[in-house]
C-alpha cells in the first residue's frame, strides 16, 4: 500500500499543554481549534457557514515536548504531522447505578473498546500570542485556504455507508492508511497503520458512493472536521440492566476531492 498521512494546520491553542511523566519519557497533550473553510460547495450548503473543529495534539518527541510546553492559551500554532489512530479501552458510568461498563461489553453494535484519534506532530510552532480568542479566531478566518489541510492515502477496510444530514446526501467509508517516520528519539524508521473515516458530501458522494467498495485504493484530499454522537448502552450490572445513552466527539476527514488508485468501479461512477 501505498504510504501518505499528512496534516497541515494552523490552530488555536484552547487549553494550556497537559505534560505527563511516567518516569521513562514526557507525554505532551494540547487542545487545538481551527475552522473547516467554505473551498467546498457542498459543505457549505450543508453548514451554511465556517465550522470550528477542535482535536488534540499529542506526542512524546523531546523537541515537540519542548516546543509545545511554551504555548499558553489563545496562541496561534502551526503543525505539520499525520492523523494518528489508538486502541484504547473506553468505559462509561451507569447514572442509575455508578456501575463501570466496557464499551466492547456494553455498548450496542460495538467492534472494539473504542479509539482515540488524534494528530502527531512531526513540526510545531507558535506563531503568535493573542489576548483573546476573538483575536485568534479571525487569524484563521484571514488564512482559511491553509487553515485546514489533510490529504491520505489508504485502502477501503470495509463498504462504504450513504445517509443523509441537514437535506444533504453523505458517503462515509474507512480506510486504512500507512505512515513511516523515524521518531527524534529513536534510529529505526516506524510503520504503523491507521483507520480514519471520510466523509464526503452532495455530488461527490454519489460518486463515491458509486465507485468505491472494500479494497478500493484511494486518494483523499480534505480536511479535518469533528462529529458529535450518541452511543446506547446497557448496564453491564445484573441488578440494573437499564439502558442510557453517552454522548462523545471524535475526529474525521472531510474528502474536498478523491481520486480512485485501483480497485475502483470507475463505470458505475461515469454513469452518474
Amino acid at each position: 500500500m501505498a504510504t501518505h498521512n499528512n496534516v497541515s494546520l494552523l490552530g488555536i491553542v484552547r487549553r494550556n499543554p497537559i505534560l505527563q511523566s511516567n518516569g521513562v519519557e514526557t507525554v505532551a497533550s494540547v487542545a487545538i481549534s481551527t475552522i473547516v473553510g467554505l473551498r467546498d460547495e457542498s459543505f457549505r450548503k450543508v453548514t451554511g457557514q465556517i465550522s470550528v473543529v477542535s482535536f488534540v495534539i499529542r506526542t512524546a518527541e523531546e523537541k515537540m515536548v519542548n516546543e509545545i510546553r511554551t504555548w499558553n492559551e489563545n496562541d496561534t500554532v502551526y503543525v505539520q504531522g499525520f492523523i494518528a489512530t489508538k486502541d484504547i479501552e473506553k468505559s462509561s458510568i451507569c447514572p442509575k447505578c455508578g456501575n463501570v461498563n466496557l464499551r466492547i461489553d456494553a455498548c450496542r453494535d460495538a467492534r472494539s473498546g473504542g479509539n482515540m484519534i488524534y494528530v502527531y506532530p512531526i513540526y510545531a510552532e507558535k506563531i503568535k500570542s493573542y489576548p483573546d480568542i476573538k483575536e485568534s479566531l479571525d487569524f484563521l478566518v484571514k488564512r482559511q485556504e491553509i487553515a485546514n489541510r489533510a490529504s491520505l492515502v489508504g485502502t477501503l477496510v470495509r463498504e462504504p455507508v450513504q445517509g443523509i444530514v441537514r437535506g444533504r446526501d453523505y458517503t462515509r467509508f474507512q480506510i486504512a492508511a500507512n505512515r513511516k517516520y523515524c521518531a527524534q528519539t529513536y534510529e529505526e524508521v516506524l510503520e504503523r497503520t491507521d483507520y480514519p473515516w471520510i466523509y464526503s458530501y452532495g455530488e461527490k458522494s454519489k460518486l463515491n458512493m458509486a465507485a468505491l467498495h472494500t479494497d478500493s485504493l484511494v486518494l483523499v484530499d480534505g480536511a479535518l472536521q469533528g462529529r458529535s454522537y450518541k452511543e446506547v448502552y446497557q448496564c453491564q450490572n445484573p441488578e440494573c440492566g437499564c439502558t442510557y445513552t453517552e454522548a462523545g466527539t471524535t475526529l474525521e476527514i472531510l474528502a474536498y476531492d478523491t481520486e480512485y488508485l485501483m480497485d475502483c468501479d470507475l463505470d458505475a461512477a461515469l454513469e452518474l
